[in-house]
């Protein structure tokens, strides 16, 4: 039968843009390419399903199932195991679909009673006959059984657990205070429907989700798919609100907030509760389903926008915050959506997150890890909206506004990519000059330079003249990357600025006019390249007097025999 997973809604796969310098010198090797692997799924007869094209130490997404007439899909299966989604792909691989005997498998989640063995059960349907052979596989705590009613039973005692059927539906018995409450259809708050009611009168009431209830209503999201649960809830109190799931509802008004069902598992229990001092009444509502973005992840405001003319690639996911007329509203990444996160950059070969909001100023701020001047994408210090973090050291997500004249309404964007590993890091630029400070980072791959062999620098300073100074070891890493890799010329260019910007100098062997990438002869440059042969010196530096200097600059390997 069909295990339970957890589900998370997969972009599509990271297409990375290579630019590529193919061949090389007689005995000299190419610049490596990134490797990626063929993902076959045989289906063993059933509907067709495409195949993948992964990314070395990538992950697979997860396909939809296959069908096949008169059978029903069971899982993905590797070496005669279930496979597991999350592996990384290491080589080629061919997924095979396990099908089951029945027309329409349903895998349920079956809770073990404490201190028993599935061994030691029986499981019985309605009419009391043994049905023991619906029992597929086990699972820790949990059994997996086809589509039916069934109740556990132990030689000799009563039955245990309860009722499991084709589809999940709560009723009055799956909550502890089923006496005080009744299902039916109401109008209230200008809704007509099928609602719960629970009515009680004592001070800070609280109603629970049964615990054996609470497990079947995760698996059961699970099997189908679901991450999301949507409560409605208008409460009826004589002062103060309700609680439920963690969310608060207010009082004489329909409310209604969606719940991640990953946060819902983290508090082990569904609980409504209420604050008042004398409960009337109280209505409410639950339906489960599957939005598969990130948006419900956050406390408040936000909405998935999908993707704009701007921001349309695949590792572009664009969002809409909204906080009406309140000031300095924050709405927090849940730890579940950070997980998501995670998961979703493990799964599609990212390490990099990146969030931005195009139209915005300093009234509407996101910032990672609760540090608003930290992780500037350009390497800077200070306010902004363009932080750029590693996904490894993600630990939290804020949006907020201060506009006192009323709230916030943008679009931002999380920008997943993938951060290659600098030939020399930040730290071997050496600075001469202690009373003349400077900036520099490692920034990785950014616009139009993303290629393997294109290595992109932030630099920036206030004073006069600050220097960046290539160490002795910095200059021995990029000869021994140029030698394994093929490459024989090393270039460097700042492309944020004009060609006749003197603002910033990248020269080589202490020489400001020489080595121009464009042969022309002692003139002053942001363009050179050298042989790296010749290379023993590198440094990058800004003339400007006392006024303040950004730029970004690339390093860029060639192989001078390739044309």
């Amino acid at each position: 039968m069909k295990k339970i997973w957890k589900i998370f809604a997969l972009a599509a796969l990271l297409v990375v843009s290579l630019s590529l310098f193919a061949a090389c010198e007689e005995q000299k090797e190419p610049p490596a390419a990134t490797v990626y692997y063929n993902v076959t799924f045989d289906t063993d007869g059933g509907s067709e399903v495409v195949k993948q094209s992964v990314r070395e130490n990538g992950r697979i997404y997860r396909p939809s199932d296959p069908e096949k007439d008169g059978f029903g899909f069971v899982d993905w299966y590797h070496n005669g195991e279930p496979f597991r989604f999350r592996t990384k792909v290491t080589g080629d691989i061919t997924l095979v679909a396990k099908w089951g005997p029945c027309e329409a498998v349903v895998s349920q989640k079956l809770v073990k009673p404490e201190g028993w063995d599935f061994a030691e059960l029986t499981v019985k349907d309605e009419n009391a006959a043994p049905v023991q052979d619906c029992i597929v596989e086990y699972d820790g705590q949990f059994c997996f059984v086809e589509e039916g009613e069934y109740k556990i039973y132990k030689e000799g005692s009563e039955p245990v657990g309860h009722y499991l059927i084709s589809d999940f539906t709560l009723t009055l018995k799956d909550f502890d205070k089923a006496g005080q409450m009744a299902y039916g259809e109401f109008t209230i708050g200008g809704k007509t429907g099928n609602f719960f009611k629970w009515n009680n009168a004592v001070y800070q009431p609280s109603l629970f989700m049964e615990n054996s209830t609470f497990d079947t209503l995760v698996g059961y999201c699970d099997v189908k798919g679901y991450d999301m649960m949507r409560i409605s809830v208008y409460p009826i109190l004589h002062n103060n609100g309700v609680v439920a799931g963690g969310k608060y509802f207010v009082n004489n008004t329909w409310t209604t907030h969606v719940i991640p069902v990953a946060d819902l598992q983290k508090l082990e229990k569904f609980e409504i509760w209420s604050q008042s001092e004398g409960l009337t009444e109280m209505f409410f509502t639950m339906e489960f389903f599957r939005d598969g973005t990130l948006a419900p992840y956050f406390s408040d405001f936000v909405t998935y926008v999908g993707n704009t003319p701007e921001y349309d690639r695949e590792n572009q996911m664009v969002f809409h915050f909204n906080s009406g007329e309140r000031y300095q509203p924050m709405t927090t990444l849940s730890a579940s959506g950070i997980e998501w996160i995670k998961d979703y950059a493990a799964e599609n070969g990212y390490n990099r997150l990146r969030i931005i909001c195009p139209n915005t100023s300093f009234n509407f701020q996101g910032f990672f890890n609760k540090n608003q001047n930290l992780f500037n994408t350009d390497g800077t210090w200070g306010w902004g909206f363009d932080k750029t973090i590693s996904v490894a050291e993600l630990t939290d997500l804020q949006l907020w506004t201060w506009n006192e004249m009323g709230g916030a309404s943008e679009d931002f964007v999380l920008e997943f990519s993938y951060l290659k590993d600098p030939v020399v890091p930040a730290s071997d630029f050496e600075n001469p000059f202690a009373d003349r400070p400077f900036t520099l980072n490692y920034i990785g791959n950014k616009g139009d330079y993303t290629a393997e062999n294109q290595f992109v620098y932030s630099f920036s300073g206030n004073a006069y003249q600050p220097t960046a100074q290539l160490s002795a070891e910095g200059i021995a890493k990029i000869k021994a990357y140029a030698e394994e890799n093929g490459y024989d010329t090393l270039r460097c260019f700042v492309y944020t600025a004009a060609a006749d910007d003197f603002s910033t100098f990248g020269y080589f062997n202490e020489n400001l006019t020489g080595y121009n990438t464009n042969g022309a002869a002692s003139t002053w440059h942001i363009d050179k390249s050298i042989a790296i042969s010749e290379l023993t010196a590198f440094s990058f530096w800004t003339s400007v007097v006392n006024q303040p200097v950004s730029v970004e600059f690339v390093l860029e390997f060639i192989d001078s025999t390739q044309k």
